[in-house]
């Protein structure tokens, strides 16, 4: 009899870890961007004022990510959580109920059009546990071109749009001195994106390189 009470106490404790290790984030469905257009804001000819007006979105923390995709099984849509202490170490929750979730970094510069330096999204992907950011990684150079909506606490049913410009696959260690991600002494980085996650690779465990996606913002939608 105690040999099969053990045996139920170890099935209940496994199946209540992996329930603790399951990702909880919660997949939107694809959004309906109201806009037909994109006014420019950062890029490209200064709008008129009214059009400038229209697209003024203060900085605030964001609250939701939308990367579309021809596959659906690539495309993101997610809510964005807040995580501090990311200029220490960015490193969101490994377990419990945000595991696999997107989060927007608090003590980088907040999503906005007047945003005066770089904002910071992050989140965790995995080779045993499926994450929003799995999506994000398998991309490689593929996601270089693509735009990806941010919707913050300021711009209500509006969209911050930015267009990936570059990524990266550096090593763990090499992340926090490249320029071509964090920006040169100097040099402005308004309005920058960063999506920051593991790039993941088969018989690699734990992951020993990141995958940075670098956004610029491009307009209002």
């Amino acid at each position: 009899m105690a040999a099969v009470f053990v045996g139920v106490l170890v099935v209940l404790l496994a199946w209540a870890y992996q329930r603790q290790q399951a990702p909880t984030y919660e997949s939107l469905p694809e959004p309906r961007l109201a806009a037909p257009e994109v006014v420019p804001v950062v890029a490209g000819p200064t709008p008129r004022a009214s059009e400038q007006a229209a697209a003024s979105i203060p900085p605030s923390p964001a609250t939701q990510i939308y990367i579309p995709d021809d596959d659906p099984e690539r495309t993101i849509s997610t809510p964005v959580k807040r995580l501090d202490g990311c200029r220490r170490v960015i490193d969101p929750p490994h377990s419990g109920p945000d595991f696999g979730g997107v989060f927007g970094c608090s003590d980088f510069t907040q999503p906005g059009t007047s945003a005066g330096a770089l904002t910071v999204i992050a989140g965790h992907s995995s080779q045993d546990i499926d994450t929003a950011f799995n999506r994000l990684y398998v991309q490689g150079d593929q996601l270089v071109g693509h735009e990806v909506y941010v919707r913050t606490q300021a711009s209500g049913d509006r969209w911050l749009v930015y267009r990936i410009n570059a990524v990266h696959a550096p090593s763990k260690e090499a992340l926090p001195y490249m320029a071509q991600v964090w920006g040169k002494p100097g040099a402005s980085t308004a309005g920058r994106l960063l999506l920051v996650t593991c790039r993941q690779q088969p018989h690699v465990t734990p992951a020993v390189q990141n995958y940075i996606a670098v956004g610029q913002l491009i307009g209002v939608r």
